[in-house]
């Protein structure tokens, strides 16, 4: 079975984990699979021995979103296309931020457009990063028609006390068995068994929360079945946010978890949190670091 694996997102520190990126391809290692991947160019590249594994690879400059947003001709609709202000959320508090007011009233050496800019790459940039490794499967999936497509992030790894009361190679075992079980069609997955199972069109960690018509996801691991995917790449990444934002009725872009969640449903995936909570952050000091992370500083 082929399939595809698409990384994306911010490297961080990967060159210097790369065994814990390895260690979680592992639990792909029963499919033939082809690996694609997308970072910002602040980040690096990952080292040579890492690179030669992947079919396509490539580093965008993240002012490409910013370009993109601006754009009245990127957009399927641009009569009805959004606001570049939709893109971002000003958070109530702020205003009693010194800083910002500073920003504000021009007195700060960051323009208020500047400030913007930075923070809608806090919102976008995860998830329009994933989209662009999505697109660099395009060329390649008419020959190969992945069954499914992986999505994760370079700064992951294999949460080995997440499961401290169980034997980790069970629960990996059993990870395994439900993709395989998902991508055969078998078991509960079968639709002779009924239920919202047999049609799901992408897998997560059962560590999502569902809460009405909304949910919640973590955003280290998606499984996207090949026919939904093949949807997917109908469209470029602007043509995604304005088809969520549309399709949602949603006034502005929302932050974090709830951005995945909004995006994933507004691609007409049937998401389902089957798949074990095995894949956690990489953290390694820098996460909450104002340098590395300045959008922390604003809580996006």
């Amino acid at each position: 079975m082929k399939i595809a694996i698409c990384v994306s997102g911010q490297t961080r520190h990967l060159n210097k984990d790369t065994h814990h990126l390895l260690a979680v391809l592992d639990l792909f290692s029963d499919y033939d699979y082809d690996l694609f991947g997308h970072t910002w160019s602040d980040q690096e590249d990952p080292n040579d021995n890492l690179l030669n594994k992947f079919v396509e690879y490539r580093s965008d400059n993240q002012q490409i979103i910013w370009d993109t947003i601006i754009d009245p001709h990127a957009y399927q609709f641009p009569d009805d296309r959004p606001n570049w202000s939709q893109f971002f959320t000003t958070e109530r508090d702020w205003i009693k931020d010194a800083e910002y007011q500073d920003i504000l009233n021009g007195t700060s050496a960051t323009s208020y457009i500047d400030f913007a800019k930075e923070r809608i790459n806090g919102h976008c940039g995860q998830v329009w990063s994933a989209m662009e490794s999505f697109l660099l499967t395009k060329k390649h999936m008419p020959v190969n028609q992945y069954e499914f497509v992986v999505r994760l992030r370079w700064d992951c790894k294999i949460d080995e006390y997440v499961y401290a009361d169980e034997n980790l190679e069970d629960v990996k075992k059993e990870f395994k068995e439900t993709l395989w079980l998902w991508a055969n069609q078998k078991g509960k997955f079968d639709s002779k068994y009924g239920g919202a199972l047999p049609d799901a069109s992408c897998l997560m960690a059962d560590d999502c929360v569902f809460d009405g018509k909304s949910f919640y996801t973590n955003d280290m691991l998606y499984v996207i079945k090949g026919n939904a995917f093949n949807n997917i790449l109908k469209f470029t990444t602007i043509h995604t946010f304005e088809k969520m934002l549309h399709v949602r009725n949603m006034e502005y872009v929302t932050m974090s978890h709830q951005l995945w969640a909004d995006w994933l449903e507004s691609l007409n995936l049937r998401c389902a949190p089957v798949l074990n909570d095995l894949i956690r952050l990489n953290a390694d000091g820098d996460i909450d670091d104002p340098v590395s992370k300045p959008n922390k500083r604003w809580r996006v």
